[in-house]
């Protein structure tokens, strides 16, 4: 179900107030410019009509909301709609080139690896104001889960690292550890990234809406509200986790794990 608003109908403020809610701008031939997510649609109107962006408030003849029950599912049924459908003017706004971020990959060898760089991209795990407190996080997070240096980049050895020497290091860097065993504290320590089991399903109790999330292998599949709603990830990427991270941080007393 959506709820459709005419140009005349924003600017007159004849929505009604307090919609949960997930927002598109369209063109006069139903095509979809912007996405976006507010607790209060009307409210969020105001605001762009007062300072949005001057080429899609001419562009636009109509806006459709399609309501939510809470602001979790809000924020991630959006982010699902923006990388379904792209709208020309949701341009992920572009990171800061003083932060600094942590990536998530795999060598040739398929020993899975964290590394640091300012390449702005979407799936980045975690952000840092400094390349100091990012290879400090980064090396605790090695050191704790005895990952390799080499193999996270932090040890320019040409051989073994300097850890392996120390006998914190099973030896990934010279491929004596198995690629299972050592991916699979790989993993370990990337749960620790979010602070989450990595299956899970969290319940968020706001307000006395549930609102769930359901993890497996460190991504958000499924979300919704208990008896109102339920949606699939079709288009996964690290935004969900980092959203769910969020509302954690936020609502520290009113979620529950269930492993």
């Amino acid at each position: 179900m959506f709820l459709t608003f005419e140009k005349d109908d924003v600017i007159n403020k004849n929505i009604p107030p307090e919609i949960i809610g997930v927002y598109y701008f369209l063109d006069s031939s139903d095509n979809i410019l912007y996405i976006g997510k507010s607790i209060d649609v009307k409210k969020r109107m105001s605001q762009h009509l007062y300072k949005g962006r001057k080429r899609l408030l001419s562009a636009y003849c109509k806006i459709r909301v399609v309501p939510m029950h809470s602001e979790l599912e809000a924020l991630l049924f959006e982010s699902q709609e923006v990388k379904k459908y792209k709208p020309i003017f949701n341009r992920k706004l572009r990171k800061s080139k003083q932060l600094i971020s942590l990536y998530s990959c795999k060598n040739q060898t398929s020993y899975s690896y964290y590394y640091l760089g300012r390449d702005q991209q979407n799936d980045s795990l975690i952000d840092f104001m400094s390349m100091k407190a990012a290879k400090s996080f980064l090396t605790k997070l090695t050191s704790k889960y005895q990952l390799c240096e080499k193999i996270n980049k932090l040890d320019k050895s040409s051989r073994m690292c300097f850890q392996y020497h120390l006998k914190k290091c099973n030896g990934a860097c010279i491929k004596i550890e198995s690629v299972e065993g050592y991916n699979s504290r790989y993993e370990s320590s990337y749960s620790q990234i979010f602070n989450n089991p990595k299956d899970c399903c969290l319940t968020f109790n706001i307000e006395g809406v549930k609102t769930y999330v359901n993890i497996e292998n460190n991504k958000v599949v499924k979300f919704g509200v208990k008896g109102k709603s339920a949606y699939s990830i079709d288009f996964p990427s690290n935004d969900e986790i980092r959203i769910v991270n969020m509302y954690k941080n936020r609502f520290s007393k009113n979620f529950e794990i269930d492993i």
